[in-house]
């Protein structure tokens, strides 16, 4: 038995167990077996000590479960992925080629800029200094 083979039987062992009339039971299994193949893969591709500052990719896949069926439905999309400590960008092409990027800021950078266009706290943050 080749490892696609065992990885195969793994899962429809866990399946087996599960009730299929629970779809979230099932669900949350699917979530704890990528979650633990995603954990397996990192352990065995990356540095475990280093603390990353900055992720990329070209492209990003996307799980969803659809609302009126149930079904889960997993794509592949072709964008510009970027992630620091200020949030996370996607950076692709709008419906006439156009470049376009859409951005998801952490709430320390939302402060950042609060703070930067003046409607930030009006106490200084070096103490008792005026402003």
């Amino acid at each position: 038995m080749d490892l696609q083979e065992k990885c195969e039987a793994f899962v429809r062992e866990i399946a087996s167990e599960c009730n299929f009339d629970e779809t979230d039971q099932l669900l949350d299994v699917r979530k704890n077996v990528f979650d633990l193949l995603c954990g397996i893969f990192n352990e065995k591709t990356g540095n475990k000590t280093e603390i990353l500052q900055y992720i990329a990719a070209d492209s990003a896949i996307v799980e969803i479960v659809d609302q009126e069926t149930g079904l889960c439905f997993r794509r592949e999309l072709p964008f510009r992925y970027e992630e620091t400590g200020n949030g996370v960008s996607l950076i692709g092409e709008d419906i006439s080629g156009n470049a376009s990027q859409i951005s998801f800021l952490s709430e320390a950078a939302y402060e950042k800029i609060k703070d930067f266009t003046g409607s930030g706290p009006d106490t200084p943050k070096c103490g008792e200094h005026g402003v």
